[in-house]
């Protein structure tokens, strides 16, 4: 299985080694402990050590990373510029490693910056694989950059999200005055919570003739039918953060500029999502948090099955920060 880390601030990608230092929680001073893990903010750093410590396992069994994502999905104010999508893939070619760039879900003008991204990559011979979330960047690569390799992201993969049914086994049916038994209506359920619109013959072909030869998924709580052949496509998810939903609007960016609370604004941003979150609620199983203008979970016991092969991953991209 391929291994790659996902990074959306190049100071993470130019400090690799800090990036992925493992933080010995048994040895922080106590009111260290306090100031990291004590405030709404917490799930980030023990999400981080839970993150390295995964990843030193892998190392202990002979795996090693081999890839690197870079790039912005979730919001256009953040898409990086140009040289820093040049230094991160010089970065991945001085380690030997794979390059993904990452793109988003844009407007006219977040396609342009991503295009000017595209652009640079492609004048210094460096071709790579794209994650696309939009239908107009990948239709920008197949008519400009017909070298790169499109990537389907999660944002146009639909998946059920953050299920709250997952166990639908301990959920009661209801079948007065209906013909098909109670087990063939929870394997119904379950393959519709499972399923994804690439099991819709019609939104295979459209991403297959646009040249698609990778999903990127997320890891959710019910879990994903996959068949055997994974439709031939190579499959990779995210682990440990899990998109659960976003928009235009963001409530972070409104702290600074009330109208961003009510009305999409296009103008530039302060961006204050890269110091602050908005935890959902401290006590929430599994961990939500809002990052900027979109809302993650963590997932934990529920990605065992990706991880460990039993559904068929080629690649995990291991996220050891929120992707914004």
């Amino acid at each position: 299985m391929e291994l790659a880390v996902y990074f959306a601030q190049i100071e993470h990608v130019l400090d690799l080694e800090e990036a992925l230092r493992p933080v010995e929680i048994e040895r922080l001073p106590g009111f260290l402990w306090t100031a990291m893990f004590d405030d709404m903010n917490a799930v980030e750093y023990s999400t981080h050590a839970m993150t390295v410590k995964w990843l030193e396992s892998v190392y202990e069994q002979g795996g090693e990373l081999s890839r690197l994502y870079f790039g912005q999905e979730f919001c256009e104010h953040l898409i990086p510029p140009p040289e820093d999508a040049l230094q991160a893939a010089f970065a991945a070619r001085q380690l030997g490693w794979g390059f993904t760039y990452v793109t988003g879900s844009v407007t006219d003008a977040g396609l342009q910056r991503t295009t000017a991204n595209l652009k640079i990559l492609d004048q210094n011979g460096l071709s790579c694989e794209v994650v696309v979330n939009d239908w107009g960047v990948l239709r920008c690569l197949r008519r400009q950059f017909p070298d790169f390799t499109p990537t389907i992201g999660r944002l146009l993969l639909r998946q059920q999200r953050l299920a709250r049914f997952s166990d639908i086994s301990s959920r009661p049916v209801n079948t007065r005055e209906i013909q098909t038994s109670e087990s063939a209506i929870r394997t119904n359920q379950r393959s519709v919570l499972r399923s994804t619109n690439v099991s819709n013959a019609a939104y295979r072909k459209r991403i297959i003739d646009a040249g698609v030869q990778r999903l990127d998924l997320d890891i959710v709580p019910q879990g994903i039918d996959l068949p055997e052949d994974k439709w031939g496509f190579e499959v990779s998810c995210y682990y440990p953060w899990t998109y659960v939903t976003g928009g235009r609007n963001c409530l972070t960016a409104a702290l600074h500029d009330p109208v961003r609370q009510h009305v999409v604004v296009d103008g530039p941003c302060s961006r204050p999502c890269r110091q602050i979150n908005r935890t959902l609620n401290e006590s929430t199983e599994p961990s939500i948090v809002q990052r900027g203008n979109t809302v993650f979970v963590v997932n934990q016991d529920y990605a065992i099955p990706y991880l460990d092969g039993t559904i068929p991953i080629d690649r995990i991209v291991l996220e050891p920060y929120l992707p914004v």
